[in-house]
């Protein structure tokens, strides 16, 4: 096919940078061009409102027109209306920044490997029609590095402000973990592992992997001092408890993550392909520069790159873009073509990815979910570290899974209307297509054959058991096996329940579907959590787990882990639950024992470190609410430490919303809450981990 009309194969970004602007550069006959920053386009926030469409127009016009990504965009009021949108909310909203980075890396991370492994054919031009095609499919990714590098004129992460050295300390520390290993014992570094693995979303046995890369890289012969050891470990521990919640710390930490996922494995997925992250771009770019002579201008000239592979590629598509090298009308079928059959096997081959279970490497949380996440770190600790609890049978439907759904029902369209608020109409109609949707393409037989029959349906929502905390908010559904389908539907309408999106718009996060499920077996018995922090262990035991978090039961609390497990059915974990601690900090755990006294840990959640009760800076009077009911006509037109007699009793199941409600309406003068309710439960946890606002109770 004959292919008229493009001007430019591969169109100038010139957002995060352009042809004199570049961090690199190729000289060929005179003309030195940037070859990088200048081919970054601003994609993200055109994707993360679903209007994906749009950029893809305004590359085709910047092709067709042979001018700029930018230069397009800014000729369109409409595209720069979503951009404003975003960017003014991530200004104000940090809290949406990093769900916007989360949403899309896994997504990201997940196209790299399907991509990867989509075959070209083995001309010149073949190969670097994958190239270009790759670029322009994971522009979002290169989107994501230019804003957190800090380039381009108009960026929310350049904050005028200072930032913490600990979220940006991965790349201090990847010339030293290589050695660090050779200096610690195999159970201490398996605990490094397992605190970096928090952090990245791969397994342990993967950050070990990318060590021996980066000892390969960087090299381990050199030695390091005592003193500087223990500043590395401290800074281990630092950036696996830190909550970083500004846009600078986040460009800082995400900065870096991206770059240290260059040493990970390209398999996201247990028994997935070999091959490294960001192959998909990298490898067909190493395949095109072998087919040149050795002894080319181009080829001298790209070897003097090192180190970054991509560069390389969009120098030689930009070398064929000026009539310098190749053919570029070839190029331009041979990336039709490809463009074509991708866009024909993509939604087939991300299939692959609809579930992940406990053995796969990766768990990010944009894909899997806060609860998938905690109980995958609980999976591997006890692996890694040879624990003796047990953690329940299952795995995580992805959010990539329910989009998917989403998007055939309707529901998708009904949220890209306005993805920053839900208003009621809204919300029911979205409610009524889900009760028409049916979610039977989450069973995945291999899957559940293990699980038996008795199952529970758990949300596993994107900001729950993670930097925010959404205790209680989404729903848990046990069922037999025949009803699966219609408990999924359950958890996935609690996401749209009033409390849950009063709950994100609290934070500033966007109504984008961060929907996951865990399916598990079900384990019925006696339960509870226990509460870790530096200055005490506490630990609720009720006849159910969903009892103990509702704030029944009975409480203890000690200074020590085994002085609050001692004379329990916990005692024997008191070793487990105190490595736990060593490894991931302030933490809240459930736990269920079945008939045979197993003890399942069946959560893992941070937990959030409010500041003291009443800073002595700030005044503040006392009122104390008696019951319930008083809280709906109580405005708050000053400081107050609330005193709420209530908490603690039997009057409270299903009326948390009403204190949420309460808490949202004056929470500009609340300094703090008292109330005797064990700070294991959901309303505590809420108040503490959601609100910020301190909580003071004798339980």
């Amino acid at each position: 096919m004959l292919v008229i009309g493009i001007k430019r194969i591969l169109p100038d970004g010139n957002v995060f940078g352009n042809a004199n602007s570049d961090e690199f550069t190729i000289g060929v006959d005179g003309d030195r061009k940037g070859i990088f920053k200048r081919f970054e386009y601003l994609s993200l926030p055109f994707s993360i409102t679903g209007n994906r469409d749009i950029f893809d127009q305004l590359i085709k016009r910047a092709e067709e027109n042979g001018t700029s990504f930018r230069q397009e965009l800014e000729k369109d009021t409409d595209a720069m209306c979503i951009v404003d949108t975003v960017f003014d909310r991530m200004c104000s909203n940090p809290a949406f920044s990093k769900q916007l980075l989360d949403h899309s890396l896994g997504r990201i991370y997940v196209d790299d490997d399907v991509l990867t492994g989509v075959e070209e054919g083995n001309t010149f031009e073949d190969r670097l029609a994958k190239v270009v095609v790759g670029w322009k499919h994971l522009a979002d990714f290169y989107c994501i590095e230019g804003l957190v590098g800090g380039d381009g004129d108009r960026n929310p992460f350049r904050e005028d402000q200072q930032s913490s050295f600990v979220a940006g300390s991965l790349d201090s520390l990847e010339t030293a973990l290589p050695i660090i290993r050779q200096k610690v014992n195999d159970r201490e570094w398996k605990e490094i592992c397992l605190k970096l693995s928090s952090v990245m979303g791969r397994d342990y046995k993967q950050i070990d992997r990318a060590v021996d890369v980066l000892g390969i890289v960087f090299g381990k012969e050199r030695d390091i001092s005592e003193d500087e050891l223990q500043r590395s470990l401290r800074n281990i521990d630092e950036l696996s408890t830190s909550v970083f919640e500004t846009n600078t710390d986040l460009g800082k930490l995400y900065n870096t993550l991206i770059r240290f996922h260059n040493w990970m494995p390209l398999a996201l997925k247990q028994n997935g392909p070999d091959g490294d992250t960001y192959d998909s771009i990298c490898v067909p770019t190493k395949k095109a520069l072998g087919m040149l002579e050795w002894s080319s201008d181009v080829r001298q000239t790209l070897s003097r790159i090192t180190d970054a592979t991509s560069p390389k590629g969009l120098a030689l598509a930009t070398l064929v873009d000026d009539g310098k090298i190749g053919n570029k009308q070839e190029l331009i079928r041979r990336s039709g073509e490809l463009e074509r059959r991708l866009l024909a096997e993509i939604d087939e081959r991300r299939e692959d990815f609809s579930t992940f279970g406990l053995e796969d490497p990766a768990f990010y949380t944009g894909l899997t979910g806060g609860k998938w996440k905690g109980l995958k770190l609980l999976h591997d600790a006890k692996e890694a570290l040879g624990l003796t609890y047990k953690v329940p049978k299952g795995f995580a439907v992805s959010s990539m899974a329910i989009e998917q759904i989403l998007r055939e029902s309707g529901v998708e369209d009904v949220i890209k209307e306005g993805i920053f608020s839900l208003d009621e109409g809204r919300r029911r109609q979205i409610l009524e297509l889900l009760d028409k949707t049916n979610f039977e393409a989450c069973n995945d037989e291999e899957m559940l054959n293990p699980l038996g029959n008795s199952l529970i349906v758990r949300s596993s929502m994107y900001g729950e058991d993670g930097s925010s905390n959404f205790s209680g908010t989404y729903e848990s559904v046990p069922c037999e096996r025949k009803n699966l389908g219609e408990a999924i539907r359950e958890v996935v309408k609690s996401y749209f329940s009033q409390e849950a999106i009063a709950s994100r718009e609290d934070i500033g996060l966007a109504h984008v579907p961060g929907i996951c499920c865990v399916i598990q077996q079900r384990i019925k018995g006696e339960g509870g959590v226990v509460h870790l922090t530096k200055d005490d262990c506490r630990v609720s035991f009720a006849e159910t787990p969903e009892d103990a978090v509702n704030g029944n039961g009975t409480h203890r609390s000690a200074r020590s882990i085994s002085d609050a497990l001692e004379g329990t059915p916990l005692d024997a974990l008191r070793d487990d639950l105190n490595s736990l601690y060593k490894v991931f900090g302030d933490s809240d755990i459930e736990f269920v024992m079945d008939e045979k006294a197993n003890v399942y840990l069946t959560q893992l959640r941070p937990k959030y470190r409010t500041p003291e009760l009443v800073s002595r800076d700030i005044e503040a009077d006392r009122m104390v609410v008696s019951s319930l009911d008083d809280l709906s006509k109580t405005v708050l037109d000053r400081n107050y430490i609330v005193t709420m007699e209530f908490l603690g009793r039997e009057n409270l199941m299903n009326r948390d919303g009403e204190i949420m409600d309460f808490i949202r309406r004056n929470r500009e003068y609340i300094v703090a809450i008292e109330g005797n309710m064990p700070s294991v439960a959901h309303i505590p946890n809420k108040i503490e981990g959601h609100f910020r606002i301190p909580l003071s109770t004798s339980l």
